[in-house]
């Protein structure tokens, strides 16, 4: 059974939308048998998604406590829809953006850029991967990864405008390794609780524009900083509701 809660704020408008938009449907002529379609579709995007991001979390987990990694990923909600994206395009996009600067090369599941403790991915279908390798002192840093997570939402929505990529796109952060490791807040400074599992994997956001990359970045880290044992809550839009 796939986890229902892999995305915190995934709503079955956003999967109207994206319907409407492949397949040219007329809001106004949605019925019942559309809703079923929607609800379906959403059901499966949910297990999509989860089984992806597992499957990818899964090849960065080891038993070496002397490492952990930080695990960004981005999806489109039409990436298991699409087959291909104009790769000469985006590497033009990527080598303007500060986060993804560097020299990208093609292989079968799209371009990559390797560094010596890190590498970035956009598969072929639009979907990001960003690795990061901390070699740990017995904590874990989570405002660095936060500061560049915050970074990466915010250039990779600009890569996909630029792409002809439509939001809502899917975020996730995934710490791995990290079990009984306590976590840095400043440099010497440790919290006093330790994390008692190894895969930190937080609900995903979904993100429409660059006005929710605060809330929703800040909103993705608030459970690994409780598992830290730090109190910190979670961000409300309060305009929503009006």
């Amino acid at each position: 059974m796939f986890n229902r809660k892999v995305i915190s704020n995934l709503d079955l408008n956003d999967i109207g939308r994206m319907i409407g938009e492949q397949f040219d449907c007329k809001v106004d002529s949605i019925d019942f048998k559309d809703m079923k379609i929607i609800y379906d579709v959403y059901l499966e995007l949910q297990e999509g998604i989860n089984n992806y991001r597992d499957e990818r979390v899964q090849e960065f987990v080891c038993e070496d406590n002397r490492i952990h990694y930080v695990i960004f990923h981005a999806i489109p909600l039409d990436a298991f829809l699409r087959s291909r994206i104009d790769s000469k395009k985006a590497k033009v996009s990527l080598s303007k953006k500060q986060f993804f600067i560097g020299s990208y090369s093609q292989d079968f599941e799209g371009l990559h850029n390797e560094l010596t403790l890190s590498h970035n991915r956009l598969f072929r279908n639009g979907i990001f991967e960003v690795v990061i390798k901390y070699e740990n002192r017995g904590d874990v840093n989570v405002s660095n990864p936060k500061s560049k997570f915050k970074e990466f939402v915010s250039e990779s929505l600009d890569v996909y405008s630029e792409l002809g990529i439509s939001c809502p796109i899917v975020y996730f952060v995934t710490f791995t390794n990290v079990e009984g490791q306590e976590m840095a807040t400043k440099p010497d400074v440790f919290t006093t609780a330790v994390t008692e599992r190894n895969i930190l994997d937080p609900a995903g956001v979904v993100i429409n524009d660059k006005d929710q990359v605060d809330n929703e970045v800040h909103n993705i880290f608030v459970p690994i900083l409780n598992d830290f044992g730090i109190n910190d809550y979670y961000l409300f839009d309060e305009s929503a509701g009006n």
